[in-house]
């Protein structure tokens, strides 16, 4: 298998798990949202989310024995927490 075919693997793999685990940023988002400042808008909570998300798709390691739900969550809490 050629490097750009295993990539695009890998991409498309990336792209399910964020798809599939979205409600875990919008969850996150509903747990934080009323320990911080009211400046801070939800819009901005949600994509720094998607960006702990996405981070931790890409960052996935399945032969570690964690759940993915449980790891992105922990990403996701992170990068709301930045």
């Amino acid at each position: 298998m050629t490097t750009e075919r295993v990539q695009n693997i890998d991409r498309r793999n990336e792209d399910e798990l964020v798809r599939a685990h979205l409600p875990l940023v919008h969850y996150a988002v509903a747990e934080v949202a009323g320990r911080i400042p009211r400046h801070v808008g939800r819009a901005d909570l949600v994509s720094a989310g998607m960006v702990g998300l996405a981070q931790a798709a890409r960052s996935f390691d399945p032969e570690r024995g964690i759940a993915f739900d449980r790891y992105a969550s922990t990403r996701i809490r992170g990068a709301l927490l930045d």
